[in-house]
């Protein structure tokens, strides 16, 4: 379900819009956002979360999120209140040092960094991420040995995010779990692909 979601632009406004209104409407229930949190955590059973997808309430705002207007998810991290208050790095710093541990999500607020595996000596430039964008997600699950290299690319200004402000980020913004899972689907289907190679 999750695959199909991401393949369609369709889809994923749908969600964001249900999640978005639940979060903006004072008492609405909170179905999608609590479906998305339970997706994302493991804490009921698929089957039971599927079940939920079908609750009246739920389908009829998807039906309204399609033909609706995309959502904006600025407020994300509380990105406006805290504009200021993440660290700036300059061209070619480094963020994150590959095979270091880590225990924190770092969130682009400002500029570009790029992702580097260094190998054999080689730095191999894996990708670009840019503002609003995050990485070092799996700190925030375990006490992770980050597998990449981070640099700036240019000025940059990153958020730290610690578990206890991300569990408060989610139950502000629930979108956040949504995208979060989305980007790691992604990451582990490109290292499906690198593996399969």
């Amino acid at each position: 379900m999750t695959r199909i979601i991401q393949r369609s632009s369709l889809l994923k406004k749908a969600v964001l819009y249900s999640v978005h209104r639940e979060q903006r409407i004072a008492g609405a229930e909170k179905l999608m956002s609590s479906a998305l949190w339970d997706t994302f955590t493991g804490s009921s059973s698929y089957r039971n979360i599927l079940r939920r997808f079908f609750h009246p309430v739920l389908l009829f705002n998807l039906l309204r999120g399609v033909f609706s207007k995309p959502v904006t998810t600025k407020q994300s991290f509380h990105e406006d209140k805290q504009k200021d208050l993440g660290q700036l790095f300059k061209n070619g710093e480094v963020i994150i040092k590959q095979g270091t541990s880590g225990n924190c999500l770092f969130v682009i607020q400002e500029g570009k960094v790029e992702v580097i595996n260094e190998h054999n000596g080689d730095d191999i430039k894996l990708a670009e991420l840019g503002e609003t964008e995050f990485f070092g997600e799996m700190g925030l699950f375990e006490k992770d040995v980050r597998s990449c290299t981070i640099k700036a690319l240019g000025d940059v200004r990153v958020l730290t995010v610690d578990k206890k402000n991300f569990y408060e980020s989610i139950q502000n913004d629930s979108s956040l779990a949504y995208r979060l899972l989305e980007k790691m689907s992604n990451r582990l289907r490109d290292a499906n692909k690198m593996i399969n190679v």
